[in-house]
């Protein structure tokens, strides 16, 4: 876990009685971005788009990073490398031109390229799901406690060690942390206070 600690908490503010407005937590996206490594690279730049007045938080969700038990599909890194640079959101994926909606009809064929790259792109997926499932050093039992909901479960339970059990859950996610803050709003909107998503990604996808 990573926090870059509010401007107000640092002892030359002590005097004046300024303290944090709380934690921020973050969640970078991927999935598979660790929070971790990520806060090195985006952190203080998040930290002082807030205002340098909310502790930033982020951590590995579990089977990211330093996590353990340590989730290993591929058996080796070479391997691991290989799959991840030929797949298709490395290789990237076309975009179809900015169309006129109201122009497009039912009939209107989809994209072909777009639509190869999909299809190609679900079954490298699948691939992936099979191999986890299949390889004795993926740790495939304990896949199950891994994903989208446990995710929030973990992020409900660190805000109450950072910052009480009543207090409101404050967050940012981009691209896949974006579905992380509508889950988070979904599950708990009892105890959200303030959370950003940036770069919308589309849950279906």
């Amino acid at each position: 876990m990573t926090k870059i600690p509010s401007s107000l908490s640092h002892s030359s503010s002590a005097s004046s009685g300024k303290r944090s407005l709380g934690s921020v937590l973050i969640n970078y996206g991927g999935p598979g971005a660790s929070g971790y490594t990520s806060s090195f690279s985006f952190g203080k730049d998040i930290h002082r788009s807030i205002g340098g007045k909310f502790d930033v938080i982020s951590w590995d969700p579990r089977g990211i990073g330093r996590t353990k038990p340590v989730v290993n599909c591929w058996g080796n890194a070479l391997e691991a490398a290989v799959v991840k640079a030929n797949r298709e959101e490395e290789l990237g994926l076309e975009v179809v031109p900015w169309i006129d909606k109201a122009s497009v009809s039912n009939s209107t064929p989809p994209d072909p390229v777009l639509t190869f790259q999909l299809e190609r792109f679900l079954a490298q997926n699948k691939l992936q799901a099979e191999r986890c499932a299949a390889s004795p050093t993926s740790n495939a039992e304990v896949l199950k406690y891994f994903g989208t909901t446990t995710l929030i479960k973990d992020t409900e339970r660190i805000n109450e060690v950072l910052e009480g059990p009543d207090a409101p859950i404050n967050g940012i996610g981009g691209s896949y942390g974006t579905i992380w803050a509508a889950y988070l709003l979904g599950m708990l909107p009892e105890k959200v206070g303030k959370v950003v998503a940036h770069g919308v990604a589309d849950p279906v996808m």
